[in-house]
């Protein structure tokens, strides 16, 4: 969060990030079928 102020232009990418976080720690389960994100988690 600290780095968008910093860095506006990932501002985007971060709340990409972000919202993909969430969704994973909301359903891990569908997340992980679709894709496993262990590097990311």
């Amino acid at each position: 969060e600290m780095k968008s102020e910093s860095e506006p232009k990932t501002a985007p990418d971060v709340s990409v990030f972000e919202t993909t976080t969430l969704s994973v720690e909301t359903k891990p389960v569908e997340m992980k079928a679709s894709k496993p994100l262990s590097p990311y988690h």
